[in-house]
């Protein structure tokens, strides 16, 4: 393994000892420790080491960790709004077309309704002339002598 030198950082390393006794000397030892698993990530020099040569300081990993939940529950709050106003339009929307749908079945119905009252009326009426010519066929084909017959008879 190649061993770089960990420049202003040396003393720290040097400070550092790993449980065989060995002292890190170099930031590539301590990045190739920290992948190496779970009995060198326990280890917070490890970790200390990590967050130097990626971010130049050390990160208080609690504080980073309520921050970006709650960056991440408002992004979730947000994108909840945004799916409740976007279900409130359709909603309304759907309201509309109901509303709509609505008054037109009610026109429908009414129409129907007026067809069929002009439909009883326009039976009645036949009825009514039916039975009218009905009795005077009675009377147009019968013999008049025969008919006082039966008025007297």
């Amino acid at each position: 393994m190649h061993l770089w030198r960990a420049g202003g950082w040396g003393w720290l390393f040097r400070l550092l000892q790993w449980p065989d006794g060995a002292t890190v000397s170099s930031l590539s030892v301590c990045m190739y420790l920290s992948l190496q698993g779970p009995k060198y990530t326990r280890c917070p020099c490890v970790c200390c080491c990590a967050q130097m040569l990626k971010f130049g300081q050390v990160i208080d990993l609690e504080l980073l960790d309520k921050v970006s939940s709650s960056r991440g529950t408002e992004d979730l709050k947000e994108d909840m709004r945004r799916q409740e106003v976007a279900y409130a339009r359709e909603l309304a929307e759907w309201d509309t077309r109901i509303a709509a749908r609505t008054d037109e079945l009610v026109a429908l119905t009414r129409e129907n309704t007026a067809c069929l009252n002009a439909v009883s009326e326009l039976t009645s009426a036949q009825r009514g002339l039916e039975a009218g010519l009905t009795s005077k066929r009675k009377g147009l084909f019968t013999d008049p002598v025969q008919q006082r017959k039966a008025e007297v008879g």
